[in-house]
């Protein structure tokens, strides 16, 4: 339970760090890497169920990873290339 909390807390942080541009990528990263690989390992987990929220949480992150290895790694604007 306190891990899904700190997974949404972490998604909104992230979240405004990449709207505002406040916070710095890499932080970012690190951020959506551990609330994706904490859902997808509750996705793989048997016993557990992702709710809508937790499938929202999962797609969120997915997007917040892709923006941040693009910018990071691969050297890609993603804000410049979508006219943003």
């Amino acid at each position: 339970m306190l891990l899904s909390l700190l997974s949404i807390i972490g998604i909104a942080v992230s979240v405004y760090g990449v709207i505002t541009e406040t916070i710095p990528l890499g932080i970012i990263f690190v951020i959506a890497l551990a609330v994706f690989l904490y859902t997808l390992f509750s996705l793989l987990n048997k016993g557990m169920r992702l709710t809508e929220l937790g499938i929202g949480i999962f797609v969120v992150s997915l997007l917040l990873l892709m923006y941040t290895v693009c910018y990071l790694f691969l050297g890609i604007d993603v804000k410049a290339t979508l006219g943003l």
